[in-house]
């Protein structure tokens, strides 16, 4: 759910990349819920036999359009290829099938045109202590030199808020 709630927080960033697990999760909980909108157009009967598409989900597939297109473009960029591949899904058939090959592949592991590497980001934040307020013998200036590279990394992921990083980072620096 974290995933989907990070690709909903970047919403038409295009820039960047995107790491299997951003893009493919999002696409599990993207897919789970427009299905179950579909079930309670079905259910409501807001479901339009002409169309092919309820209410519910109709709207939901239009307000997921953009940030689904950002993921895909950042999940290309990850394997270093630009974001213009997108268009090769609308080939029939092999279209889509290099497409789905294209985002199933692994990343490059060092860093590309595009930004850093996304796994790596996720192992540093993953290690980093969540709370960021002194030791009782008071950090090293090393120790908060990582501490405050750990904050900027959280709030360029937007995990978080400039905010929250201005209060963070004064705590740190006190």
């Amino acid at each position: 759910m974290h995933w989907y709630v990070e690709v909903l927080k970047k919403y038409a960033t295009f820039g960047g990349r995107a790491g299997r697990k951003e893009y493919w999760y999002f696409f599990l909980f993207n897919s789970l819920v427009y299905i179950g909108l579909g079930i309670i157009d079905g259910v409501t009967g807001t479901f339009g036999a002409e169309s092919g598409i309820g209410l519910l989900s109709g709207l939901y597939c239009v307000a997921t359009l953009l940030p689904g297109l950002a993921v895909a473009v950042r999940r290309l960029h990850d394997t270093n290829r630009s974001g213009w591949w997108l268009f090769l899904g609308l080939v029939p058939v092999i279209g889509a099938i290099v497409l789905l090959i294209f985002l199933v592949q692994d990343g490059q592991p060092e860093t590309n045109p595009y930004g850093a590497n996304p796994k790596t980001a996720d192992e540093r934040i993953a290690q980093a202590p969540h709370t960021f307020g002194t030791a009782p013998g008071g950090p090293s200036q090393s120790d908060r030199i990582g501490q405050l590279e750990r904050l900027v990394q959280l709030r360029d992921r937007g995990a978080l808020t400039e905010r929250e990083f201005e209060e963070q980072k004064a705590k740190l620096l006190s």
